[in-house]
């Protein structure tokens, strides 16, 4: 039985499989980096005994929220429900962009440019390594392609600075 004063944590990592898209706590832990059965030990004791690790993991998660189960799930959650009459939702597209986009932050900085040395490394020996890199990161992301659209529909109209190399 939950104390009064515990929060729920089971209902908390629920939302956050919901966020990340992912089934499951397996699948979360997997995810994040965080034992299963770490997570389950939080669960059941009805606190998470190391927010710092979680929120390493998820800097943008909300921390009053993961210490006290109250307010928004993220950080920048406050200035969106002040906009939107206390509304915040984000689409299952969303949710998987955002969750390959935390995959690749994650990752060492310099992975990027790991990859690019390596696709030109690659490029020296067969001329069209590029165009089967490219073929095969949009088969494993096809979510970039809706991205790049909208990037270079919003920077022709303006709306952003950001820039996509096209060849």
């Amino acid at each position: 039985m939950q104390d009064k004063n515990q929060i729920d944590v089971k209902k908390i990592f629920k939302e956050i499989c919901l966020y990340l898209n992912v089934k499951g706590i397996r699948a979360l832990a997997n995810d994040i980096g965080i034992k299963e059965s770490t997570i389950y030990t939080w669960i059941k004791r009805g606190k998470i005994a190391d927010i710092w690790a979680l929120k390493k993991a998820l800097p943008d998660l909300n921390e009053e929220w993961l210490i006290t189960g109250n307010g928004p799930m993220l950080k920048d959650a406050y200035q969106a429900d002040e906009n939107n009459d206390g509304k915040f939702e984000i689409n299952e597209h969303e949710r998987t962009l955002i969750r390959h986009y935390r995959t690749l932050a994650n990752l060492d900085d310099d992975i990027l440019k790991e990859i690019q040395t390596w696709v030109n490394d690659m490029c020296a020996i067969d001329p069209g390594a590029k165009s089967w890199f490219r073929i095969e990161f949009q088969n494993r992301f096809p979510e970039f392609d809706d991205w790049k659209a909208k990037v270079i529909k919003k920077r022709e109209s303006g709306n952003i600075e950001t820039k996509v190399v096209n060849e």
